[in-house]
């Protein structure tokens, strides 16, 4: 095994680290949500951090092999290409100045999506919005029901506007889990 298929499997298989990352990223959630209830914020800033970690993880991976099948006869019609359409949350794009500012504003906990007319947002598109977020201004919500939602600003880049995307991490891990056992 050479050195580089420690983390990007060989002749463009399935990375057995990619599904590792999506099980702790999943995992992560789970802990991150348990210390954010119990108000660990050391714990839950530390196990936000690693979620972080994993999700670049996925996200760089899913849409390297996106870019390497989508070059090849036959790639709307493939199982990978429909499997990155699914809807995993919502999207509000364009958005407006305020719309940043109001979003920017919001504490730690308290992800903001702007009344607007949203679309949905598929696992190719959130997956896009995670690579070209904004660092600074992202937030999570965490339900009573268990839900973690992730919200990220992306700024305007590349001819398309500003936008303001929302997920549940639970279903978006579902989402690149059922993606990734497609390569």
């Amino acid at each position: 095994m050479k050195l580089s298929s420690f983390v990007v499997a060989p002749f463009g298989s399935v990375s057995r680290a990619l599904l590792d990352s999506i099980r702790d990223l999943r995992n992560a959630s789970a802990g991150f949500r348990t210390s954010w209830r119990a108000n660990d914020f050391v714990s839950a800033v530390a196990t936000s951090a690693e979620g972080f970690g994993y999700l670049d993880h996925v996200q760089h991976e899913l849409l390297r092999h996106r870019d390497e099948k989508s070059t090849k006869a036959g790639w709307k019609e493939s199982a990978f290409c429909l499997a990155l359409s699914v809807k995993v949350g919502e999207l509000l794009q364009p958005t407006s100045e305020d719309d940043k500012a109001q979003f920017a504003s919001r504490g730690p906990g308290k992800g903001y999506m702007p009344e607007g007319a949203t679309e949905p947002l598929s696992l190719n598109d959130a997956l896009y919005k995670i690579k070209q977020r904004a660092t600074s201004v992202v937030n999570f919500a965490v339900s009573s029901g268990d839900v973690h939602e992730l919200f990220i600003f992306t700024p305007e880049d590349m001819g398309k506007s500003a936008a303001i995307s929302k997920f549940d991490l639970e279903q978006f891990c579902g989402a690149c889990k059922a993606a990734a056992k497609l390569l």
